[in-house]
């Protein structure tokens, strides 16, 4: 299976959440994130991990 990597500004549109939330989210530790170049990417399982995790 392909691994879907998104930008921020991608995870910001899908959470509908600001684009520096999702940058506070990744510095804090609760969003895994990783660079590609100077470029940050989140995986799309990532963000669906820490949509299920609010979901307590």
């Amino acid at each position: 299976m392909e691994e879907i990597s998104l930008t921020p500004e991608e995870v910001a549109a899908k959470l509908k959440i600001a684009k520096n939330t999702v940058y506070e989210l990744i510095k804090r530790g609760e969003l895994p994130a990783y660079r590609v170049g100077r470029k940050i990417r989140v995986d799309l399982k990532d963000v669906e991990n820490y949509k299920r995790q609010g979901k307590k």
